[in-house]
Order: C-alpha cells, then structure tokens, then sequence
C-alpha cells in the first residue's frame, strides 16, 4: 500500500501553527520594547527677548541653553527647551509662560529681565513650576518654587561705589529707565551712597522708547556730575551716548550691567562699569567653540540654571523632590564657579568691573 498523503488534512493545523508563533513573536517583542523604552522627557521652558531691542540679549542666552542640553550626559530622564518669545515684556512674558506650562506642559521656567521674572514668579509659584530668574529684583525669589541667578544690586553697587572712591568721582547723575531691574539698581546705588562722600546730584526716570534726551541732559549738565550712570536698555543706551556727543558732554559715563546691553560697544570704547559675575574660561571656550562668538549678557547664568535644574530632576524622583534638591544646591561647579543657592533662593555670585577694549567687554577686576 502506498504512503498516504496528510498534507491536505494537517493544512488548518500549519495555519495554525503559524499564527501561534507569530503571537509568541509579537509577544516577546512587545515584552522587549517595554524593557527598554526610553525615559520620561522632561521639558524645560525659557522665556526670552527673542525679538525686539533686547533681542540680542535672549539669543546669546538661547544658544547658552543650546549648549548646556548638548552637552548633558545620558541620565534618568531626557531633556528638551522650548523657547518662547518674551519680548522683555511684563504681558507676553506671563502670556509666553502660561503657553508652556498649560500647552507645552514645562516641568521648569527659566526667564531673562525683572519685567519678566516678576509675572511669572507669583504664576509659577501658583502652579508649582519651578522657576529660576535672570533678574534685579530680589523678589522674584519669593517662594519654594523661585530662585534667581544673578548677581543682585546690593554686590553690584557695594563695587560701584568703591570704583567711584578710588577713581575720586564724588557727584553722580543718574539717567535711568522707568522697569523694575533698573529701578532696583538706582535705587540701591542712592542707599549705598547715603552718608558717604558721594552723593546723587541729579537724577532723570525716562520711559522705554524716548528718543530725545537733550533737555534732559541740559539740566543733568547744571549740576555739574563727575560722572552719568546710564541705567538703561538698548536703544535708549545708544541714543544717551550719542546725543551727549553731539552735545560735546565730555564727562565720563558709566553703568551697572547696562553697557552690555548695547548693540554699539565700540560707542562706549574704554568705558568702565560694574557688571554681573564673570564666567569661567572653559565656557567660554566652549560657547566660541560651538557658536563662534563670545557669550553675551547672563548667558553663562542661563546655561548654569539649566543645568541646576538638570541635576535637581536627576537625583530626585519627583517634582517636589526637584524642588528640594535644587533649594539645597551646594558646590555646583558651573560656569560662574562654585554654586551654591542660598536660603533665600538665590544662587551667591559676586559683581565685577569690565571696561570696552576694543568693541567688547573685558573683565578687569
């Protein structure tokens, strides 16, 4: 008797067979993917001046926190920036923060100016989103979730006023624009001076967008300064600078922070002015490396609170554990050295004095 054929009756079997081990395949695959999904991603917002006057300032600061994110090292969870455009605008820069933290569901803020940092600090403490500030005013600190990284006026002006004795400068005119981080500097500059031999003999508030300073100039010039602090923006800076020259105003200017806000330094060559605390040398060989420029105003600030709030995720497992950690940083080493945040919520760093050589800003002290 010949071999009879099964083929036909085993057929269903084979098909079945067949869809079995492709069930176990799928499985195991499926079983695969979850072990080695990627980690959670943490999103990190900015409000920054990305257009406008200012704008120069929130580039310097958006590739600052480019940087940073490139060279974090593989960790916990991954990391992203959205950036949105604050305009150094009290409105778009709450307007800006709310759209990252209700849309693009930011776990951390970072923001540049006290026009900016003073909205979202109350926002930020309301929604429990941890926030760090480029700022004047010490009160956008103010509660567990805020922390300002900046040197504040009380270091800046204590420098200032040691310049102004040493250099033997004793009357000063003020010329300051009407916003919250100017008027802190202002006014802790005339706390500082109260008693000493240095006294304020003139002082002008303008707001944002005068262009015409001449009258204003006229009267500070009566009062016969050894010296103008220029607190203020760009282009206001520019326009100041410019018309004192047109006016043939030969007494020195100067400023706390605000000649690097200036999109013409070479209009201010040789001046001296205080500033915020300097960074070190290997960011800022690391930013020319990587951008082909020199690292503009704060920007080793902002690349410093990325990386705050980098190493307050990772060595926690949680929102509020972050904030902790990060409250309790001590001996970070970052781009403006040894870090450590305060208890009031603010990161310690020192003023110095820089002075245009050249076009650019250069530490002296």
């Amino acid at each position: 008797m010949g071999k009879r054929d099964f083929s036909g009756a085993l057929g269903p079997y084979r098909d079945f067979s067949k869809i079995l081990l492709l069930t176990i395949l799928l499985a195991l695959s499926l079983m695969g993917s979850s072990c080695s999904s990627s980690p959670e991603t943490i999103k990190i917002g900015a409000v920054l001046p990305l257009t406008g006057d200012m704008s120069h300032v929130g580039q310097t600061n958006q590739k600052a926190l480019q940087l940073a994110l490139e060279q974090l090292p593989v960790g916990r969870y991954k990391y992203e920036a959205v950036f949105e455009d604050g305009k150094m605008d009290s409105a778009a820069s709450l307007s800006a923060a709310a759209k990252l933290v209700e849309v693009d569901g930011v776990s951390a803020l970072i923001t540049i100016g006290s026009n900016a940092g003073s909205v979202v600090s109350p926002y930020a403490e309301s929604n429990k989103v941890i926030h760090i500030g480029m700022a004047s005013n010490p009160l956008i600190a103010s509660g567990r979730y805020n922390f300002i990284h900046q040197t504040l006026p009380p270091e800046e002006t204590k420098l200032f006023a040691s310049e102004l004795h040493s250099r033997g400068l004793k009357r000063v005119a003020i010329l300051v624009l009407n916003q919250q981080g100017t008027i802190a500097i202002a006014d802790d500059l005339k706390r500082r001076l109260n008693g000493t031999e240095a006294t304020v003999v003139f002082e002008d508030v303008h707001d944002k967008g005068t262009t015409d300073f001449k009258s204003i100039l006229l009267k500070a010039e009566a009062a016969k300064p050894d010296i103008y602090l220029l607190e203020t923006f760009s282009p206001e800076v520019e326009i100041l600078k410019k018309q004192m020259d047109e006016m043939g105003i030969t007494v020195p200017v100067s400023g706390i922070q605000s000649i690097e806000f200036s999109k013409q330094p070479s209009l201010f060559e040789g001046v001296w002015y205080v500033s915020t605390a300097d960074v070190n040398d290997n960011f800022r060989d690391e930013y020319y490396g990587r951008w082909g420029e020199q690292p503009g105003f704060v920007a080793g600030n902002s690349y410093d609170a990325l990386k705050l709030i980098v190493n307050a995720f990772e060595k926690s497992s949680s929102k509020e554990g972050a904030v902790s950690e990060l409250a309790g940083t001590r001996g970070f080493n970052g781009a403006l050295g040894e870090l450590n945040v305060l208890e009031d919520g603010i990161v310690s760093s020192k003023a110095t004095v820089r002075q245009v050589v050249n076009g650019t800003f250069v530490t002296v002290r």
